[in-house]
């Protein structure tokens, strides 16, 4: 009886020192954390919003917790990146250690996801919260968003311009999204209007026809090669950035190889 009332005491002191965290936040340590930038959208970090955060947080402010997704058994941060950088910066102004390791224990969410889901959500983790987002890292999120189909529904329709700027988190306007497609994407624009979406918000009109045809198959190129250049200004990773480099290099080889028409033959 004396060991278990040992017992019970000791765990009564350890729950009044130690800050129970909300249902489904844990701390984890910040060692812990994988930070790529291939889950974060934004150019760089705002220096300016790390100070206010860590001026917030000395004063006792909570915050949300950080968002972290687990891929393969690693705990890479999706949303948090400048709550994140401030609770560093406290760390190295801290007193002492025991105020230090304070700081490096960070509260923060996990869910398990695949990488692909672990990008798409870091992205839209920009949408609802923080800094406004710059125009390449709006057309950044636009493409993703493309380029994983994600405008198809569960059931294999297509959502409406409307539906995507829902899910888009008003990133742009429904009429902003049409246009965005028609130009960028005119086969996916075609078979939205085929499955009953609105028709071009200015003309009314189909964007094909047969001497439209080849002109429409140049945006379309220019449109992807375009897509490519604004997912590349996201990927920070050397060897990642090469193997994109390398990738278009061989392209302009193969275009090179096949014959470009010099201007007097247009």
């Amino acid at each position: 009886m004396g060991n278990q009332g040992c017992r019970l005491g000791n765990d009564m002191r350890k729950r009044k020192s130690e800050p129970e965290e909300p249902p489904g936040v844990t701390l984890v340590d910040i060692e812990e954390i994988v930070r790529n930038r291939r889950f974060q959208v934004r150019d760089k970090i705002d220096d300016n919003t790390v100070r206010q955060y860590a001026v917030a947080m000395k004063a006792g402010e909570v915050f949300p917790p950080v968002r972290l997704a687990r891929i393969k058994g690693a705990l890479v941060l999706i949303d948090g990146w400048h709550r994140l950088e401030a609770r560093v910066r406290l760390a190295a102004r801290a007193r002492d250690r025991k105020e230090g390791r304070k700081w490096l224990e960070v509260p923060a969410t996990i869910e398990d996801m695949t990488e692909r889901e672990a990008r798409w959500a870091a992205a839209t983790a920009n949408l609802t919260h923080g800094l406004r987002l710059k125009r390449n890292a709006r057309e950044a999120i636009f493409s993703l968003f493309m380029r994983t189909k994600r405008y198809r529904k569960a059931d294999g329709t297509y959502m409406s311009s409307r539906e995507i700027s829902s899910a888009l988190k008003g990133l742009y306007s429904h009429t902003a999204v049409l246009k965005k497609i028609q130009r960028n994407h005119p086969r996916v624009y075609e078979d939205m209007r085929r499955h009953g979406e609105e028709v071009h918000p200015l003309t009314g009109e189909s964007p094909y026809n047969n001497t439209q045809e080849p002109t429409l198959m140049r945006e379309d190129a220019l449109g992807l090669l375009e897509e490519v250049r604004m997912v590349a200004r996201v990927v920070t990773d050397k060897s990642e950035r090469r193997a994109i480099y390398d990738a278009a290099k061989q392209l302009l080889a193969e275009l090179e190889a096949e014959g470009v028409p010099e201007p007097d033959d247009f």
